[in-house]
């Protein structure tokens, strides 16, 4: 088993040479993730995908891996963040899917590399069925980094961005504070895209339910300064203790 000082100068080294790296800045034309036109629109999206770096190196370390085979990065968007996976894992496959498929074609062809990856088409139902699906997905050991909104979503929807109407973001709000879970869609011509809100509670809760899987940890506005980020691992929370 790796010591924690071996683990610790190999993601240094592989931080440094991601760092020394050049990312692309060429964006796609449909990707909305750009605010063209806005004062430092483009120093904000190429700083979501190192922001991003820095939460996977952070749960690299605290989970004693130093490399990751196989990366998938779902939903990759038009490859704001995978853009900078690339370089991180250069040794590494990597996969990309996203509902969007001129998004993800757009990953495909324009990051070394990136493979496309057969994944459901929608998680209709409960939001414990997506749970479960990442959960399965993993590999021993490996990582799960989930980005959710919580309550610096709340703040900044109500008072800066109102992204979605205000009767829905009510709703939403509603079946958080009721269900610990609440979402609201863009509207009726993207249907299947909005934000979503939900509780700490609510999801540690889901990983409670599952014996396979160890909480690394949690934090709050941790991505971007915006999304919370829970990381687990595909290992029992109760080894090396039970054979």
């Amino acid at each position: 088993m790796a010591t924690t000082e071996n683990v610790f100068a190999a993601l240094y080294a592989r931080y440094c040479a991601y760092r020394a790296s050049t990312i692309s800045e060429e964006i796609a034309e449909c990707d909305e993730m750009l605010v063209r036109g806005a004062e430092g629109a483009l120093e904000h999206y190429m700083g979501s995908g190192r922001s991003a770096i820095d939460v996977i190196l952070a749960a690299m370390l605290t989970a004693g891996k130093d490399a990751c085979p196989t990366v998938l990065d779902l939903p990759c968007g038009a490859g704001r963040v995978t853009r900078h996976l690339r370089p991180f894992f250069p040794e590494s496959d990597l996969f990309v899917s996203d509902l969007l498929k001129d998004h993800e074609q757009f990953v495909i062809e324009h990051i070394r590399g990136a493979q496309p990856f057969s994944a459901p088409l929608n998680f209709r139902g409960t939001p414990e069925r997506a749970f479960a699906w990442f959960i399965k997905a993993l590999a021993p050991d490996g990582l799960l980094i989930l980005t959710t909104h919580g309550r610096c979503q709340e703040y900044l929807e109500r008072v800066r961005h109102h992204h979605v109407s205000p009767d829905l973001w009510e709703e939403a709000c509603r079946s958080r504070d009721s269900t610990g879970f609440g979402f609201a869609s863009y509207g009726t011509d993207r249907p299947m895209y909005g934000l979503s809100l939900m509780v700490p509670s609510w999801i540690i809760r889901l990983v409670e339910q599952e014996p396979t899987t160890r909480i690394i940890s949690f934090g709050e506005t941790l991505w971007n300064r915006h999304h919370d980020v829970l990381v687990l691992q595909k290992r029992s929370a109760l080894s090396p203790w039970v054979a």
